[in-house]
């Protein structure tokens, strides 16, 4: 019989449903999860969903997970250590940001964090103007001196380059790019105009620095689950929901790492939804509460477009906020859209997930 399998991870616990594509049965499991390894948790929840209920796991049609590797990542500062190639002059991109003070009346106000220390962001001497044209040309002696301090400073797990306008014209990202995969071969490397290539320096960059820092840790998941489940036979692709609702398959998480935050309660919004619109009420308030955060999506209509997202709330104070835009194709997600979806309205971080010791 084949069937379908759809994992949530959070976490305290790993729920396991199975799905019967001929009858429409639904069954499930729940077991702890891992937070230092999710796909454990993963692995022992099919193993024990296969032995209750009989399964062969050969006959399964499609495998389908929301996890909440990234999103705990960017929540507790736990990601990959980044770097950033950007204009000269522009250094305190990530710092600056919009301009926008959390309290606009609060002397003391904090704004969040960023995930790149300034010491670690390294000023390029290069100017692209707002319809492509070169007006100062890239200064190649200037890349390499750079390169030779990153080198002494530190050992990145990504390199991330943003530099303005890159979206209309990449030439220097393109050519810094491939001076940095030279000198690094073994550290991924993202550019601005591959992974959002949109207007508004901040936003753009901030994308890509999110999508940097998380990736690493995804892919070290991702590579670890798929060997669990090969090691059980399974021969298929496996998918990972994201936050606009969709599912993406494991090669583009690997490289997009941003698609996946917010990916665990991206199912459970939609699942509402659609209870509620059966129940009668197409507008609900969704709860979802785990062992690290609480969500509080709403249901309904698709919010408006709008520049910046909500933030998360930091016991201490110190909020993290995350920043996209729209993609102007909606049929093609960015990491704006990751940012945007509207899933979320309200997101609680918590100092310890409540299943680690």
């Amino acid at each position: 019989m084949p069937v379908r399998f759809g994992i949530d991870v959070g976490g305290t616990f790993t729920d396991v449903v199975v799905q019967d594509e001929a009858t429409g049965e639904v069954r499930f499991v729940k077991v702890d999860s891992t937070p230092k390894d999710q796909s454990i948790g993963i692995l022992n929840g099919i193993r024990s969903a296969l032995k209750k209920y009989g399964i062969d796991f050969m006959e399964t049609a499609q495998l389908i997970h929301g996890t909440t590797v990234a999103t705990n990542a960017v929540l507790e500062h736990e990601g990959g250590q980044t770097v950033l190639f950007t204009t000269d002059g522009f250094g305190d991109i990530l710092e600056v940001a919009r301009q926008i003070r959390p309290k606009l009346y609060d002397s003391w106000a904090r704004k969040p964090e960023a995930l790149i220390p300034r010491q670690h962001i390294f000023e390029v001497p290069e100017r692209i103007t707002y319809d492509g044209e070169v007006l100062r040309e890239l200064d190649r002696e200037a890349v390499a001196a750079q390169l030779d301090k990153l080198s002494r400073a530190t050992q990145p797990d990504a390199i991330v380059i943003s530099f303005l306008h890159s979206y209309k014209n990449p030439l220097h990202e393109q050519i810094v790019r491939d001076l940095v995969q030279s000198r690094f071969p073994d550290i991924p490397v993202f550019t601005s105009h591959e992974v959002h290539p949109l207007i508004r320096e901040f936003e753009r960059t901030s994308t890509v620095v999110i999508n940097a820092y998380i990736t690493p840790k995804i892919r070290w998941y991702l590579r670890r689950l798929a060997s669990g489940l090969k090691e059980m036979e399974f021969q298929k692709d496996f998918y990972v929901m994201q936050a606009n609702g969709g599912m993406i398959s494991t090669g583009t998480a690997e490289t997009k790492g941003m698609y996946t935050i917010l990916s665990g309660p991206a199912a459970g919004v939609l699942g509402a939804g659609r209870v509620g619109k059966l129940a009668g009420f197409p507008n609900v308030i969704t709860l979802d509460m785990g062992g690290t955060s609480i969500e509080i999506p709403p249901t309904g209509k698709r919010p408006r477009s709008k520049m910046m997202w909500e933030k998360a709330i930091f016991p201490n104070k110190r909020p993290q906020t995350i920043t996209g835009s729209r993609p102007r194709d909606k049929r093609q997600p960015s990491g704006g859209q990751v940012c945007l979806s509207g899933l979320m309205t309200i997101l609680y971080k918590y100092p310890m997930r409540a299943g680690e010791p």
